[in-house]
């Protein structure tokens, strides 16, 4: 089997010039805003597995929906929501897929907005949502609404390398693609088992030009701001003796100029930061980065299990200790607190947790907790997955109000 491009990144890359603690000054981003809309909350989806497939329900001002069996769904910008939907067939006791669609649905009545056939990473913006093909070079600018469809078609002459080989390494696009003020941004990489064909980088692409940006550096994944005004970029650093595609490796936040596709910042990483820190959000909010780090995976027996830490940086890192062991989305009306409380247990296992909604001037209600807890399944508590619209930050970051007792 054909190694993925993450193998490759990890041989001897090393973005230089990064490094943590403070960095640039954040630069002003060049592109629009664009206005989103977060729905009345408590707002959120909810994610069961039910059997061998994926229930979903959304929640809009408390108020449940059920969405059915989807693949996948997300929270578009304008309070909508975009989902994977696939059809099956049965033969006995084993089920196969008969096809499959993206569908963008109304997440208060369940009401199906629009939708098309096929499916494919995903990438969402204020202004659209970019699907790469699952088997082609080829990547699908859809309106949020779906109705709208431009098709980019990317040939391997759209970069400039010698290490393309039709049947032993193949140049291809992967990870999700993100269209901003008209241009599109995807990463390509050569597909090969030979472990010296490591070219690779990014492609923006506006109308029919193609141009390689950050060509041959230690890319992570694209990270646009959710006012598609700013592309962040997420790198890996200190990859230098790291050689093998598993290994987890110190990373590092920069933001690119989307005009030319230069870096305009490097925002490093807070002091203090280690391997273990993975970034699980973030977000360019006016002349603030906001990230959302997920620390475990402990190195060492006896170290405790996964934390939640916000840090802002506007010039220097400032952590948000209000934030602690949360994730907390600013929603219409007031905020949503979610918090792992089995901690040495994986989130993807469907781990114990709180869910607490704290309106604005109103006490605070559990959700999912201690009194409304999750259903056990074979002895197991298994909690649904949750996945919130709203902003990482209240508005003008002001002081949270307490959210009473635990």
């Amino acid at each position: 089997m054909a190694r993925t491009l993450a193998a490759a990144l990890v041989f001897a890359l090393v973005l230089t010039g990064c490094a943590t603690g403070g960095g640039d000054p954040v630069v002003e981003s060049s592109l629009p805003a664009h206005d989103t809309a977060s729905p009345a909350g408590p707002a959120y989806l909810a994610e069961r597995l039910v059997g061998r497939r994926f229930q979903w329900a959304a929640v809009v001002d408390g108020d449940p929906v059920d969405l059915g069996s989807l693949d996948e769904a997300r929270w578009l910008p304008d309070g909508n929501v975009l989902a994977s939907r696939s059809t099956y067939k049965r033969s006995g006791r084993e089920f196969s897929s008969t096809g499959r669609s993206l569908q963008v649905l109304d997440p208060a009545t369940g009401e199906l907005i629009g939708q098309r056939v096929g499916g494919g990473d995903w990438g969402v913006t204020p202004e659209a949502i970019t699907v790469r093909h699952e088997q082609r070079n080829r990547i699908f600018v859809y309106s949020n609404d779906l109705a709208k469809r431009r098709v980019i078609d990317v040939p391997d002459s759209a970069v400039e390398t010698d290490q393309i080989d039709p049947f032993e390494a193949e140049f291809h696009i992967h990870h999700a693609a993100y269209t901003l003020d008209g241009v599109t941004w995807v990463q390509w990489g050569i597909n090969s088992e030979d472990d010296t064909l490591t070219d690779h980088g990014v492609l923006r692409i506006e109308g029919s030009e193609f141009t390689e940006v950050l060509r041959n550096e230690p890319v992570v994944s694209l990270r646009p701001s959710s006012d598609g005004a700013a592309l962040l970029v997420l790198m890996q650093d200190n990859g230098e003796s790291e050689n093998c595609g598993g290994c987890v490796v110190e990373q590092t936040l920069i933001e690119l100029d989307p005009v030319t596709g230069k870096v305009a910042a490097e925002y490093g990483m807070p002091d203090g930061y280690g391997r273990s820190w993975r970034m699980e959000t973030v977000d360019k909010i006016g002349a603030e980065v906001v990230v959302r780090f997920a620390i475990g995976e402990a190195e060492e027996e006896g170290e405790a299990g996964v934390s939640r830490h916000t840090w802002v940086y506007d010039g220097d890192w400032t952590r948000r200790a209000e934030l602690d062991e949360t994730r907390t989305w600013w929603q219409q009306g007031g905020r949503l607190e979610w918090r792992q409380v089995e901690t040495l247990r994986d989130e993807g296992e469907f781990a114990q947790m709180e869910l607490r909604w704290l309106p604005d001037g109103g006490a605070p209600e559990e959700l999912v907790g201690e009194s409304h807890p999750c259903p056990e399944v074979e002895g197991v508590t298994r909690c649904p997955l949750i996945h919130a619209p709203g902003r990482l930050l209240p508005a003008r970051a002001a002081k949270l109000a307490p959210s009473g007792s635990r």
